[in-house]
Formats: C-alpha cells, structure tokens, sequence
C-alpha cells in the first residue's frame, strides 16, 4: 500500500539521491574492512546501524535479515510486539507487508504465465470479459495482464472505491468483495486509443489477483499457499491470521505519531497488492531460493517462477523498470531488484542484489520515508563490500 509517498517509480530515484552521496559510496576503509572476509564485521555494521535507526526514529519494532542465495541468513530483531509488553520481537513475528505484496502476487502471475494458463498480451476481457458487462468488456480490451502488471494499464488507485475511500493515516478496516471489484471495472472507463503512462496501481494489483482466481477458479489465498508459501517454506505467510499467529503479530503505530496504535488494515480484493502478512523467516527463505534462481538463470538460462523481471516496462524515471511484481532499478554497484511497502503503521523492504549474491529484508511496526532509504543504504553498503571482495581475488 505504497500510495502517494512510494509510488514505486519514484523510490529508487528517491534513494539514489539519498544514498549516493554517503552511504551507496562509504569510505574505503569501510568497505575494506567489510570486504576482508571477516562476517562478523559486516553483522556488527548492521547491527549497529539498526540500533540506531530503532532510536532516531522511535520505532516499536524493527526485524531485518541479510540474505544469500546458499541459505546463510542473519537475523536482528528490536522492540517488542507492543509497548509496554516485554515479549520481544523476533525472526517469526508477523507483519503486514503493504505493497510487498506485489512480488507475491507476482510469483503467482509468474507461475500461470509460465503454464501458459495466462497470455500476459491477450486483453484482460478474455479472463474477465464473463464476468463484466459489455460495456466494460469493451474498454478493458484496450488492456492486458502485462500492462497492469508494469502499471502501464491507465487504471489510477482511485478506480478501486477500496483505494478511493482511504483515509491519510487510518487503516482500511471495511474490506473489499470482488462484487464492489467487479462493480469498479463495470464502471472504469479508459480512454479508446489506450494509456502509455505509467502510474503505480495497487488498485491494478487487485484487477490482476481476480484474474489469477478467475483462471485458476481457485482464491487467492489457495494460490498464495499452492504457488509460493507451501514451496519455499513459508508457513508464516498468509492472507488471514490463525490463533497463534495472532499472538505473534507486531502491533501497527501510526507513522505521523509512533506513541499511538492503529490496526491492521481488513482489505479483501486489494490483498494481492496491499495486505498479505509475513516474517522476516518467510522472506529471508524465499529471497535465498530468487538468489538462487536468478544466478541459475543468469549462468543458464534456467527460468523459475521467481525471475520476476524477464520482461520489465519503463518506470517515470530513468533507470527505473517494473517487471512481475517487482521493481528493477540501476544502481551505481549493480542492479537492483526490490519492492518496498508503507501502509500507516507497517513498513516493508524486500531488496536483492544477484550479481553480488546479497539481499536484505526488513520489517516494522510504524512506516516512514526514512525506512526504504535505510534499508538500500544498507544493501548498496554490501554490494560495494561484495564487489570489492571479487575485485581483490
């Protein structure tokens, strides 16, 4: 739920103007010592500099990993599940990861992509069309999966009345049925030549989670246990919480004030783009399996479900691409693959780095500008170490 401060094609231009002036170029002592081969230091650098982000910021919570493609992670954890409360966070604390959920659904799309059970540049209505009427068949011809997918469909986060209704701060707590979606489509109305813009779409992300359920005629949280939580272990990832993961849920806080609680938001329809929970676990143990997968693909040619970024469409900025799910963006250390998510209350980073094999993921309990920025000063601070490293052999 990355909406009007992370629209996905502003963020890497964003970052890349916050973090190359100091933390995507550290001083070479820095990276000498963090490319020594000594892990240790590179934990400690980490360890340190979250700390630190936990207090500047004043954060409830905060659970991060780094991440390589042979299964080695490394965990940190601060805060605890609620203020006051001395259960502390862990690596299987739940949050709620906003818009991260774009590179689940992605995953999902991918798989049907790849069986050929979706053409990604066939019109929307071929899935859709029996269950909208023919007015709105007529305009959602001009579309496809693809370009809802790149956020090039000209479908605004306004089209979706879940997305139009949103208060700045509060969380979504009325849900969404595919009737009120379907309701929306039925009166979308796209202009006759088409839309080349790109604008970043949750409301495009729901449009392309109904027609992952419409092909599959299977719901979405049976395709997001099928297709990605059942094969890269990740119990901890889901749609709606059972009993024990309500107990290890981190309370939400609100961004513009971390002393008050807010909730998790109810989002029914907008879950694929918007509302799917997960751990620090969970996402360190698929991020090794697309390390994994995207080195395979680039030594082999071995495609996977997790190449997510095959076929990609230009972002507003240069140097910006938007593939299935995830964001692909050019970095002064290498590319980098990511999709963040900043809903009041949770904030979420999921970026990789395959060329120097290293990715991080962090969670929180309260969003914020300063997260994203965080989170890649940190990632870029390890692909300069990695290549560094590679240089020196």
């Amino acid at each position: 739920m990355t909406l009007p401060r992370l629209l996905a094609t502003m963020v890497p231009f964003f970052l890349l103007g916050a973090c190359e002036d100091h933390a995507s170029t550290p001083p070479d002592l820095e990276i000498e010592a963090l490319s020594s081969g000594n892990g240790q230091a590179i934990i400690d650098h980490f360890d340190t500099r979250l700390r630190s982000l936990v207090q500047e910021e004043d954060l409830p919570s905060l659970a991060a990993a780094i991440v390589r493609s042979d299964g080695t992670v490394a965990y940190f954890s601060f805060g605890t599940l609620e203020r006051g409360n001395d259960t502390p966070i862990t690596q299987d604390t739940l949050f709620q990861i906003a818009s991260l959920s774009k590179l689940l659904t992605g995953v999902i799309t991918n798989s049907s992509i790849r069986s050929q059970a979706i053409d990604p540049d066939a019109p929307v209505t071929k899935y859709l069309g029996p269950i909208l009427d023919s007015q709105t068949n007529a305009s959602l011809y001009r579309i496809t999966t693809r370009q809802l997918l790149h956020h090039s469909a000209g479908v605004a986060n306004e089209d979706c009345a879940l997305y139009a209704k949103r208060q700045d701060g509060e969380p979504w707590l009325d849900g969404y049925s595919r009737a009120e979606l379907v309701a929306d489509l039925n009166r979308l109305s796209l202009p006759e030549t088409g839309s080349s813009n790109v604008d970043y779409s949750s409301c495009g992300y729901a449009i392309v989670g109904l027609i992952d359920e419409v092909v599959s005629d299977r719901p979405f949280a049976a395709l997001l246990k099928d297709r990605v939580t059942a094969n890269y272990d990740m119990p901890d990832t889901t749609v709606a919480l059972d009993a024990n993961q309500r107990t290890r849920l981190a309370t939400p806080y609100r961004k513009d004030d971390r002393r008050v609680q807010t909730q998790a938001s109810i989002m029914g329809m907008g879950t694929p783009g918007s509302a799917i929970y997960s751990t620090v676990r969970d996402l360190a143990s698929l991020q090794a399996a697309q390390l994994t997968a995207y080195i395979d693909y680039a030594a082999n040619g071995t495609d996977s479900d997790l190449i997510l970024s095959k076929q990609t469409g230009e972002g507003q900025r240069e140097g910006t691409r938007f593939g299935t799910g995830v964001i692909e963006f050019d970095h002064e250390e290498g590319t980098i693959l990511l999709h963040d998510g900043d809903a009041d209350g949770y904030a979420s980073l999921y970026a990789l780095a395959p060329q120097q094999n290293v990715g991080v993921v962090m969670l929180t309990g309260s969003g914020g500008d300063y997260f994203v920025d965080a989170g890649i000063e940190l990632l870029a601070l390890l692909m300069a170490s990695e290549n560094a490293a590679q240089g020196s052999k």
